[in-house]
């Protein structure tokens, strides 16, 4: 009795060689998933901490979480380097372009934000922050 080999080497070698490509990408896919699952999870838990510090609305967690993610996204990304602070005065000036701009006595309320979102998000950097931030003239201004 003799045994008929139906198929031949090369094309079982095949095969399996695209099977385990196959298989090794939907690994990767399922393991790509559940990562982007449990990050957002942790941006939606951050977002909702946030939204409560600050007293906002509900809604808001779910774009908040989209923006700042589970990291902080840009705000956290160096928030005590120099360009950074740079930045943060330059929004704290009185918004004229060129000569005409100058720092001003900005309100308390106008860095809650950024506070909020440096404790939720990067605390590590906090205290940092809030040394620079105690160095800035800041009075109740706004009406």
């Amino acid at each position: 009795m003799t045994t008929v080999d139906s198929a031949p080497r090369t094309t079982r070698v095949v095969t399996y060689l695209i099977l385990g490509i196959v298989f090794l990408t939907l690994a990767g896919i399922g393991l790509a998933t559940f990562r982007t699952a449990k990050s957002s999870h942790e941006a939606r838990r951050k977002a909702d901490r946030l939204v409560a510090t600050l007293g906002l609305p509900a809604a808001a967690n779910e774009r908040i979480a989209q923006v700042l993610g589970d990291d902080g996204g840009l705000v956290c990304a160096a928030p005590n380097d120099e360009l950074a602070r740079s930045q943060l005065l330059a929004t704290l000036s009185n918004g004229a372009g060129g000569p005409g701009a100058r720092p001003v006595i900005a309100d308390e309320q106008a860095l809650n934000g950024m506070r909020a979102i440096i404790q939720v998000y990067c605390p590590d950097e906090a205290d940092e922050f809030e040394q620079f931030v105690a160095d800035l003239k800041l009075a109740d201004t706004a009406k």
